[in-house]
């Protein structure tokens, strides 16, 4: 129940940093979302935000999204029916390969 993350650039705007970031997932999605630490993106005290979107091997049609209160990347995926709609991810579900790319800025 871990996340990779693969650092792309960082830039310090004003005193805020920003990191572009490749996150992939693996075979077992912990329920309320994968943790992301300060020190994982480069920062070090602090993620203040981060945005998140899908890549070409994106194949499941997760969507990914930053929650700010817990810290986390929580995962998404449609409920099967019409009109689709999206619940988190149920525990253990294998995420294997998915990707995300994001920007997050942090201190």
């Amino acid at each position: 129940m871990a996340i990779t993350v693969a650092n792309a650039s960082v830039d310090n705007p004003g005193g805020i940093r920003l990191k572009a970031a490749t996150l992939t997932f693996d075979n077992s999605y912990p329920t309320g979302g994968y943790s992301v630490t300060p020190a994982q993106l480069g920062f070090i005290s602090a993620i203040d935000g981060m945005v998140l979107g899908g890549t070409a091997n994106n194949t499941t049609g997760v969507v990914a999204a930053w929650n700010p209160t817990t810290q986390k990347v929580q995962c998404y995926l449609s409920n099967g029916i019409s009109p689709a709609l999206l619940n988190e991810a149920p525990n253990t579900t294998a995420l294997t390969g998915q990707v995300v790319v994001g920007l997050a800025w942090g201190r």
